[in-house]
């Protein structure tokens, strides 16, 4: 399992975007790129996807930009997961030999793990924004 440079950088934006939710407004993709250091093309196509999923929505022209769509305790990084790579694991193993039902059931075991420690983990956890807890896997 690898986390994509596409969902590292979603989630740095993303991070941005719930640090900025209370003041309303919309955030500049220039202005959340120079933040997190992305650049401005790769990140409009980051946003892009975001929005198709109804993770983020978006304002046109002059004053445009991008904001979340719910407030930062109701996405969770499992949505955003799911948004940008379908997900994080894929079980997709063939049960040959005499172990292979052992090893197929452990790794099923352990991506329903990780997938409920992304369902619980939010926006507002990663942004520090409701408690200075440490996340683990």
């Amino acid at each position: 399992m690898k986390i994509s440079r596409k969902l590292e950088n979603a989630c740095r934006v993303l991070v941005q975007l719930a640090n900025r939710y209370d003041a309303g407004g919309v955030s500049r993709v220039e202005e959340l790129a120079q933040a997190e250091e992305v650049s401005s093309s790769f990140l409009l196509q980051i946003l892009n996807d975001l929005r198709k999923s109804g993770l983020v929505s978006s304002k046109r022209g002059k004053f445009g930009g991008y904001q979340l769509a719910r407030p930062p305790r109701e996405i969770s990084l499992g949505q955003v997961v799911e948004a940008l790579e379908g997900g994080l694991i894929d079980v997709d193993l063939e049960v040959l030999g005499e172990s292979g039902q052992r090893v197929v059931s452990a790794w099923q075991e352990i991506a329903r793990h990780v997938d409920a420690k992304l369902h619980a983990t939010t926006l507002e956890d990663m942004a520090g924004t409701a408690s200075a807890d440490m996340f683990y896997i």
